[in-house]
């Protein structure tokens, strides 16, 4: 500060300009949306379980971060500092905004490039990739459409590791994980909606018995399906109330 004459010396594509452009995005004026701490980890379970097949170790590595720390964000235990949670929406290429929105990561190549590191060599003879071939086959046209399933799942069903399916199926293992992305993000959509109809009959039932419709009475007559410490359902709550 102060000097003259002084020239910086950052390249265009430098990571801290990548990280200063997604700390921007944050602040858009027309964004009134405000981040709870509890989500950095909310967010942390649904990018491993959908990248990583709920592998924390495996995460932890790709985003180039001690297991113990890791683990810590994941739990909640602890919130990670604003240049490693910029670092980790850089290595899985999307916004803040869309890391706290949950929104899916599609173009997974190189995510899972980076995860299915093993080589050929390191794969088992052993299964029977004609069964393998056509379980997975039937699973993306038939199975999919009703019952949607990760890949880690799969990998279970069919009793092989879910690496040996990145490697010996590419092709199929991406649009499994497809599949599944899109899955959860119909369903996150469904329960948004799903929650001002139930929050509406629990809040008119209490009303109407001469009870007033706190937070846990109305978290009982739901079920414990939604909780109103979530921001969304808790801005559902006080409205309809």
């Amino acid at each position: 500060l102060g000097e003259k004459g002084w020239t910086p010396r950052i390249d265009d594509n430098s990571e801290d300009i990548k990280k200063t452009i997604l700390i921007l995005q944050m602040m858009i004026p027309n964004s009134n949306t405000m981040y709870r701490r509890e989500q950095i980890s909310e967010s942390l379970k649904f990018y491993v379980e959908q990248l990583f097949g709920g592998n924390i170790k495996k995460a932890a590595e790709y985003f180039k971060v001690a297991n113990a720390t890791f683990r810590d964000w994941y739990k909640g235990r602890t919130i990670p500092p604003l240049n490693s949670l910029v670092s980790i929406c850089l290595r899985l290429d999307i916004s803040v905004v869309n890391f706290f929105n949950k929104v899916p990561v599609l173009e997974l190549n190189n995510i899972l490039d980076a995860v299915s590191s093993p080589t050929k060599t390191d794969v088992r003879q052993k299964y029977d990739h004609v069964y393998i071939k056509s379980y997975i086959n039937k699973y993306i046209q038939q199975e999919s459409i009703t019952s949607p399933k990760s890949l880690r799942s799969i990998a279970t069903s069919i009793g092989c590791d879910r690496r040996l399916l990145y490697i010996k199926y590419p092709t199929e293992s991406k649009k499994i994980v497809d599949i599944y992305a899109k899955y959860l993000k119909r369903e996150k959509t469904k329960r948004e909606e799903n929650v001002d109809i139930e929050m509406k009959v629990a809040i008119e039932k209490l009303v109407n018995s001469d009870t007033y419709p706190s937070r846990r009475k109305v978290e009982t007559l739901l079920g414990g399906r939604y909780l109103i410490r979530e921001r969304k359902v808790a801005l559902k709550w006080k409205s309809i109330k």
